[in-house]
């Protein structure tokens, strides 16, 4: 039991060894490894996890199924338990348009010009998705994030949506 216990400590120094502290107002960097979105990533029992969500569960405890771990300061490298909070994939994505970091790349397909937006916004109550899709060389989801402005949103329309 105390190896057990003993090798847990040393996993919580390890990680927090990659940290950059300075006051709890300000955010905590990871300064080791990180993933292609920018994210750091800790190596702990012979897997990757995220490290903002490592540091989370490290002082809140386990994140249940089906929540995300967010960031308060929208920093990837950030991880100071007191800027994470839980939340689902819509207080994500409201979050991102909320403050103004929606990336047009969300979708998936950032090859949309403006007038192709109008027209599939125009035509989405009345073509069929899977039509527009096929016309797009895109898919049905794309179609239909982009006619719902969950992508590409309309100027203005990220302060439309209600929180789910």
């Amino acid at each position: 039991m105390n190896d057990h216990k003993e090798e847990i400590m040393t996993e919580h120094k390890r990680f927090w060894e990659k940290v950059e502290k300075s006051n709890n107002d300000c955010c905590w960097l990871w300064t080791a490894s990180k993933n292609h979105g920018g994210y750091g990533q800790f190596w702990v029992r012979n897997t990757f996890i995220r490290a903002h969500r490592y540091a989370y569960e490290l002082s809140y405890g386990p994140i249940p199924e089906g929540k995300l771990c967010l960031h308060k300061c929208d920093i990837q490298g950030c991880v100071n338990p007191n800027h994470l909070y839980l939340g689902t994939q819509s207080d994500n994505m409201y979050d991102k348009c909320d403050r103004s970091t929606f990336d047009r790349k969300l979708c998936g397909h950032p090859k949309f010009y403006d007038e192709d937006l109008k027209f599939i916004r125009e035509l989405g109550t009345r073509v069929p998705q899977k039509q527009l899709a096929r016309m797009y060389i895109s898919n049905q989801g794309a179609i239909s994030r982009i006619i719902n402005n969950l992508c590409y949103p309309t100027k203005g329309s990220c302060f439309s949506y209600s929180k789910l």
